[in-house]
């Protein structure tokens, strides 16, 4: 009987039917928005890891009382209805479900649920180096994800120069030609990298 009550206890402690899946990278920032209804406006918001509502408050890493609590923000959007919570210095530990709660003075609490995958910011940094790095892009891995158009036709252009600057050196009448003259295709990346190029 008491194996019974437990399973019923798990089976109905859980949340929730919609979950809202996010992606990021070691190192960086990711933010996720969780919506509500209009009468819980002023109602406590909080946010915690997990995926049982039961304990969620008691375990809260952040609430809307308590907007900063050390790689954890929360602002609260009550024109839009929503409130947005923020991880700084993420790390792979930072992975996992977390779920998004605003108190209701009677009843249960209403939540909404988010599954965050932190990926390892060191393979991204490796792939920079032997994809970026080999065209002369010193680009911080967000800003090559950001700028990927761009990147592209940089590489496309690095490689067609290079291509005829062979087929050109390796011509008899390489001398007498004239030099290829290539379009500026790619815009230089903010301030804030220019001390990497």
């Amino acid at each position: 009987m008491l194996c019974i009550v437990c399973l019923l206890i798990l089976l109905t402690d859980s949340c929730c039917d919609n979950v809202t899946k996010i992606q990021s990278y070691g190192e960086d920032s990711v933010s996720f928005s969780c919506p509500y209804e209009s009468e819980h406006q002023n109602n406590l918001k909080y946010v915690c890891r997990g995926k049982q509502p039961s304990t969620c408050l008691q375990q809260a890493l952040i609430t809307s009382d308590n907007k900063h609590n050390g790689q954890f923000a929360l602002t609260d959007d009550k024109m839009s209805r929503k409130f947005t919570v923020t991880i700084n210095s993420l790390t792979q530990k930072d992975s996992g479900s977390y779920l998004c709660g605003v108190h209701k003075n009677t009843g249960l609490d209403a939540f909404s649920a988010v599954e965050l995958e932190v990926k390892d910011s060191h393979l991204v940094t490796d792939s920079r180096h032997s994809f970026g790095f080999a065209f002369g892009l010193r680009f911080p891995p967000s800003w090559i994800f950001s700028h990927m158009d761009s990147v592209f036709l940089q590489v496309s252009r690095q490689l067609c120069f290079s291509l005829q600057t062979v087929v050109l050196s390796s011509s008899p009448f390489a001398p007498g030609l004239p030099q290829p003259v290539f379009p500026s295709v790619f815009s230089s990346p903010s301030s804030e990298y220019s001390s990497l190029i």
